[in-house]
């Protein structure tokens, strides 16, 4: 409650691509072969890889699962406090710590965070947007992703609620009047966030988890 306001956000901002959740062994995640994230044999990797992080974040873990879409591998970096919460919630098992040191995804665990990946990388444009290829996003190339939505708010008829909503999500980044840029300058920046953000773990991030808890009404009209 602000001054006497109750506060109301609705709406979803974004929303994880559909994915298959597999169950594997461990001796069949042993016998895996998984590109290393030595830079050699690039054209082998491009055949087996769809997104290999550049720069790993601080305080972080390669990890390695499918993407959802092209079912190729994707290695990136998650932050340990990202996968602390994971372990949490989906357990210690879905997490199989390989003998090159990344942690290969498996079952429910890389089954939530792929489906994120996915939004990220296709529906949001991160992959599409990165035009030199370089993994990171600069300020022009972030603003043609559709990391964006577009919000209305205002008070309540009866003035006892301050409430703003989505009216269109996946907005371009150039013109929405709210934008998520903050810090974001790769695709496992805004994966970690988006992890963070998803406090119960669905498919949906609503817009008051858009937020991260600090919910400011800005009482913008599309």
């Amino acid at each position: 409650m602000i001054n006497g306001f109750k506060i109301q956000a609705t709406g979803t901002a974004f929303t994880a691509v559909s994915t298959t959740t597999i169950d594997r062994t461990n001796k069949e995640l042993a016998q895996e072969q998984i590109p290393s994230i030595d830079k050699s044999a690039k054209t082998q990797k491009s055949e087996q890889v769809s997104y290999e992080t550049t720069s790993q974040l601080q305080d972080s873990t390669l990890v390695a699962f499918k993407d959802p879409i092209n079912d190729k591998y994707v290695i990136l970096s998650l932050k340990d406090s990202t996968i602390d919460k994971l372990k949490s919630h989906f357990g210690k098992d879905d997490f199989y710590k390989r003998d090159d040191g990344i942690v290969r995804l498996d079952n429910k665990a890389e089954s939530y965070v792929a489906g994120w990946f996915g939004d990220i990388a296709y529906k949001r444009g991160f992959l599409k947007a990165d035009s030199d290829g370089n993994g990171k996003l600069g300020d022009g190339e972030y603003n043609t992703t559709n990391n964006s939505f577009y919000i209305k708010g205002g008070i309540s008829d009866d003035n006892k609620t301050l409430y703003e909503k989505i009216v269109s999500n996946y907005a371009k980044t150039e013109g929405a009047n709210f934008s998520k840029r903050t810090n974001i300058h790769s695709i496992d920046d805004e994966l970690n966030l988006t992890l963070s953000q998803n406090q119960d773990f669905n498919d949906n991030l609503s817009l008051k988890e858009a937020y991260n808890k600090k919910i400011v009404f800005q009482i913008m009209k599309k």
